[in-house]
């Protein structure tokens, strides 16, 4: 986000003979390989195991049959207050920065790779990176242990619900469709709320 600020702010002070258009294709250029920069930063998520989350059985879980892995996880669920379950050496951690990155690399790289086999309008990767990435956040976030939450959402899953409840607002120009879609993300927000781990 702070990229974003700056590059928006570089172009309306720096360059304000250039037109709106042309600024957005410099952004939508950025959008364009940005997955493939998160996808490297997320493999070294997943190597130091940055973002773990609730034990499991899912088959791609980190394994908790060593010491150091229980020692690890039980400092996560101490640290949020919550206790390990008595089962969990037989289990996993869910390993959010391994899931991210698997679908950057086998959903968005490819989607984006697919996409550019024509020109898009400006300003379609930026939407398209947005449409794609922040509900599967938004899911992973759920799965989180230790994180700070306000009203029962982590500042991702915030900022993931007020990017996707302002796109209808940037890119839909029937307003009854823009507001219906708003409304149906912010009540979607809502539910995941009200419905998550307390």
């Amino acid at each position: 986000m702070g990229g974003v600020i700056g590059a928006c702010l570089f172009l309306s002070t720096r360059t304000p003979q250039i037109d709106s258009r042309t600024r957005l294709t410099f952004l939508d250029a950025i959008a364009f390989v940005f997955p493939v920069g998160l996808a490297f930063g997320r493999v070294g998520c997943a190597l130091a195991h940055d973002h773990p989350g609730t034990i499991t059985t899912f088959p791609l879980a980190i394994s908790l049959q060593t010491p150091t892995a229980q020692t690890f996880i039980r400092g996560v669920y101490d640290a949020a207050g919550r206790p390990l379950p008595a089962v969990a050496s037989n289990m996993g951690f869910h390993d959010l920065g391994l899931y991210e990155c698997l679908f950057l690399i086998f959903v968005v790289i490819p989607a984006f790779r697919y996409w550019d086999r024509r020109p898009r309008e400006p300003g379609f990767y930026l939407v398209a990176f947005a449409v794609l990435y922040l509900p599967v956040r938004f899911a992973l976030d759920v799965l989180r242990v230790a994180d700070v939450r306000y009203l029962r959402l982590t500042p991702g899953q915030w900022i993931a619900a007020f990017t996707l409840a302002a796109l209808p607002l940037l890119v839909m120009d029937r307003r009854k469709v823009r507001f219906a879609v708003t409304g149906t993300i912010i009540l979607a927000t809502a539910w995941a709320c009200w419905g998550g781990p307390r």
